[in-house]
């Protein structure tokens, strides 16, 4: 696989919290709010316009822009793909902790409400696995949620998505290597994607049916240090493109 391949005609834009650590790979680094506030815009309708085409969400969840907005979007990474046009196909968000400042409570993770959901004994369940995960990476340097995975109905299929789910990898590599976890949808094959790039389910933790995005679901971590072989030179190629992605902070 080489640059001229399914990548080959997709780019990366980065939108940063205004707190994020930005790794020094990065070479075009530009502090604009302004920029960060219209293409965070952009994502949200993006994001906004597939949940409901899925039926995941309903119109009253979108505001009047036709955004779908999360309490987290502002204090995450957001990885947006654009083709050769610079259209936007696809978005990612991820929240990053650093353990030597604090992991997170469950309560402050974009999963919470699916947990919230459950009824007992499962949600004890699922919360003590869960838990358990976060603080064994105490040693590790950094430790991440992704979420809000959308991908453009024209672009649905491996490319979009597969970049998206690598760049996971790659910015744990680039930033501080860490750990990750994600709730997946089984929709569009997402965590059928997410396995086959190295994710892996939790101990007695099975696939289950939330009753809020009317699908089923399932926890998977990552381990950026023990990425799936076949997905290697991937992280290497979505290393280079993000590396050469316009960041745009939010200050």
């Amino acid at each position: 696989m080489s640059q001229t391949g399914i990548f080959k005609d997709n780019h990366f834009l980065l939108l940063a919290p205004a707190n994020a650590r930005i790794p020094n790979v990065f070479s075009r680094v530009e502090e604009n709010k302004q920029a960060h506030e219209t293409w965070l815009k952009q994502a949200q309708q993006l994001r906004g316009r597939v949940y409901l085409e899925d039926g995941a969400i309903t119109q009253d969840d979108l505001d009047n822009t036709g955004r779908h907005i999360s309490r987290h979007d502002e204090c995450s990474w957001h990885f947006l793909v654009l083709d050769a046009e610079e259209h936007l196909r696809g978005v990612m968000r991820c929240q990053f902790w650093y353990p030597q400042q604090k992991l997170p409570e469950i309560s402050e993770m974009h999963l919470y409400p699916l947990l919230e959901r459950m009824k007992q004994p499962t949600r004890e369940q699922y919360q003590n696995s869960i838990k358990a995960f976060i603080a064994a990476q105490q040693t590790k340097n950094c430790f991440f949620e992704v979420a809000g995975l959308a991908v453009e109905s024209s672009s649905q299929g491996i490319t979009v998505g597969s970049m998206l789910g690598v760049s996971g990898y790659s910015i744990a590599n680039l930033k501080d290597s860490g750990t990750a976890i994600a709730a997946a949808t089984n929709r569009h094959n997402a965590s059928r994607l997410f396995h086959k790039l190295g994710g892996f389910g939790f101990e007695n933790l099975t696939p289950f049916f939330d009753s809020r995005y009317g699908c089923e679901m399932e926890f998977i971590g990552f381990n950026s240090l023990e990425p799936a072989p076949a997905i290697k030179e991937m992280i290497t190629i979505v290393e280079e493109k993000l590396c050469a992605a316009q960041v745009y902070i939010n200050r």
